[in-house]
């Protein structure tokens, strides 16, 4: 008598996958925002905005509870080749972020536990690309957005940027700024 014997399927194993730089750069913005509690379907709106071309980055303001703006972060992207690729293991627990670039994750975490460790309630804005603005009104309907007002501060109050770190590959530069007295 003979056994048959059956070789195992292979098992496809997910790893490394070329992905486009502005996918990429969708995916860092959602890392980015979920760091700070940003809700999902808020992400999904700035992912599509991103992708469509009309917001550039994001701003994420903690303020403290007279709605004094006391520490800034900021998300933006450089303009980069739409046909460059980078390799990502789409199956790996460590965000997109993290994989291209541990000292950018980590200045992320930095800031949003900043935020949370001084109890700042957190509020956002969009920086809209040079598209958008030509249609400013056009761009605040399509995304259901109002117009915001700019920052003001306390007389003798600034913001100062603490440090700034960018990822070339994908033009990715996230910059952090506290409330300093000037006076």
């Amino acid at each position: 008598m003979s056994t048959v014997s059956v070789a195992p399927k292979p098992t496809p194993k997910l790893g490394p996958t070329p992905i486009q730089v502005p996918m990429l750069q969708a995916y860092m913005l959602g890392d980015f925002m979920r760091a700070f509690g940003i809700d999902e379907q808020t992400i999904q709106l700035a992912q599509q905005g991103f992708s469509a071309g009309d917001f550039s980055g994001l701003v994420v303001r903690g303020m403290n509870t007279a709605g004094v703006i006391v520490e800034s972060t900021t998300i933006n992207f450089a303009q980069v080749s739409r046909d460059a690729t980078l390799m990502v293991d789409t199956a790996s627990p460590v965000s997109i972020t993290g994989q291209l670039s541990r000292r950018l994750e980590r200045a992320i975490v930095y800031s949003a536990e900043t935020m949370r460790r001084k109890g700042l309630r957190v509020g956002y804005v969009y920086l809209f690309s040079a598209k958008a603005i030509a249609d400013y009104h056009g761009t605040l309907q399509r995304y259901s957005l109002v117009a915001n007002s700019p920052d003001t501060f306390p007389p003798g109050m600034a913001m100062r940027q603490i440090y700034s770190v960018t990822h070339r590959p994908t033009g990715a530069t996230v910059t952090h700024a506290a409330a300093w007295r000037t006076e």
